[in-house]
């Protein structure tokens, strides 16, 4: 587990049953962690185990936010209509939908969100607004009623979206050209000419 937080440098890490995605049962503070460590010289990690408060995938920024302030925690589970794993969510994420990009001292360096290789194709970081691509590209995006996100769009186009699938619209192909476990963090859009 060590070798984990040195590597990851997260705060807080979710704990699955018997790594069942699906089935997570709460999650453990690396802070805990190494300081349970450094007093005992063990770490029993069933001891150090929070439980993990949960919402829908339809629940409100505001509302997610009001309750994990109230249960005093940084994260939670997102589940889908199915009782799966959704995703997850910290309080961190919320703030930065309402204020924009929180920097801390874990951040690396940060490349730009979308960066040019030639006048027919550009880079994105799959976190890059769709309204922002609309603005600056005039670009249109069909069925996005619901979704903020290059990456969000594509994982509706895609549904179970690897790396290396291509989506074609409307004169324009998006490559995934990497992803973060089922995140979609780096695109290419090509224009394509006649």
């Amino acid at each position: 587990m060590l070798g984990e937080l040195r590597e990851h440098r997260y705060t807080r890490y979710p704990i699955a049953n018997n790594g069942d995605k699906d089935d997570l049962i709460g999650f453990i503070n690396a802070k805990e962690i190494l300081t349970h460590f450094a007093v005992t010289g063990d770490v029993k990690m069933e001891e150090l185990i929070h439980d993990l408060p949960y919402f829908h995938e339809t629940t409100p920024l505001q509302t997610a936010l009001m309750k994990m302030q109230k249960d005093r925690t940084h994260i939670a589970l997102v589940i889908d209509e199915y009782g799966g794993t959704s995703g997850i969510i910290t309080m961190e994420d919320i703030l930065e939908e309402i204020v924009g990009e929180i920097r801390d001292e874990f951040d690396d360096e940060e490349e730009a969100e979308i960066i040019k290789e030639s006048d027919d194709r550009y880079i994105l970081n799959g976190r890059v607004l769709l309204k922002d691509l609309h603005e600056r590209f005039n670009l249109e995006f069909d069925d996005s009623e619901d979704i903020d996100t290059i990456a969000g769009w594509i994982q509706h186009q895609l549904i179970e979206a690897e790396t290396g699938d291509v989506v074609e619209k409307a004169g324009h192909r998006w490559s995934i050209l990497e992803m973060d476990n089922h995140h979609i963090s780096k695109v290419a859009v090509d224009i394509l000419r006649d």
